[in-house]
């Protein structure tokens, strides 16, 4: 069974009981909520063994729960051609700490795992003002998965943003989302950043990266957009010579819990 841990999806270790302000739910109980947007924007035909789909996400039954409704989309055309199929959030007003997104997925069938991105705009929802990129899940499980994205570590504190759930595989087959959760004043996260002082430079960095911590640094990842660890090491001066140009995200384990920060390396 391949697990795929998307760079944002780590959760912090606290001491704390946390509280936390709503800012969007659903279930899909009720079917996709009126305010989401949805648009299909591949125009492929579902193949005629999933002709129930006649929009871009529809709501089903979970195939392993026939009492619960998820949000449901298929990449099975005919003919067989890559799907790019969106669900969209309603604006959603982000507060001066602590937001977070977290939904559960699974795909239908571990012989054709879809793949998805998590994107984000903070202006409108055209599909080309989605420009962030926070997550992107290659061949989701099989099993329901628990994903949580970490806003407020990616700098969107203070903004409205909506968030696009794009499915985007070459002839896959079904994708399910449920339970979607968008949380803002989650006072766990400042708890952990003033329990230890943790610091990086530069950034962006293209030679060395320099880690600074109150306590010792146990050892860092660096993770890149489909999940995969690129580096792991327990230096504090990393050399980043070898790493391609792009966003990742810094995980630095010290003092008992762990830090995650936004790295680009140009």
């Amino acid at each position: 069974m391949k697990t795929i841990i998307n760079l944002f999806f780590c959760a912090l270790i606290s001491s704390y009981v946390s509280s936390q302000v709503t800012v969007f739910e659903t279930d899909f109980q009720s079917g996709i909520p009126s305010n989401m947007l949805v648009l299909d924007n591949d125009l492929n035909v579902p193949n005629a063994n999933v002709s129930e789909y006649t929009s871009a996400w529809i709501c089903v039954e979970d195939p392993s729960n026939p009492a619960d409704s998820v949000a449901a989309s298929t990449s099975w055309f005919s003919p067989i051609d890559t799907a790019d199929r969106w669900l969209i959030t309603p604006a959603l007003s982000l507060g001066a700490f602590g937001n977070s997104i977290s939904w559960n997925a699974k795909s239908q069938d571990a012989s054709f795992p879809d793949d998805y991105f998590i994107l984000v705009s903070n202006t409108n929802t055209d599909l080309s003002s989605f420009t962030d990129t926070i997550g992107y899940i290659q061949q989701e499980d099989f099993e329901w998965v628990e994903r949580t994205v970490d806003l407020s570590d990616l700098g969107y504190d203070d903004q409205t943003i909506y968030v696009a759930f794009v499915l985007r595989t070459y002839d896959g087959y079904k994708l399910y989302l449920d339970d979607l959760l968008v949380a803002k004043e989650d006072e766990a996260s400042i708890h952990e950043e003033s329990l230890v002082h943790v610091s990086f430079y530069p950034n962006p960095a293209t030679v060395f990266i320099h880690l600074k911590s109150e306590y010792a640094i146990d050892y860092t990842e660096i993770i890149d957009l489909s999940g995969k660890i690129i580096l792991k090491t327990k230096d504090s001066n990393i050399d980043v010579q070898f790493i391609d140009a792009g966003a990742y995200i810094i995980k630095i384990y010290t003092g008992g819990i762990i830090v995650n920060k936004p790295l680009h390396i140009r």
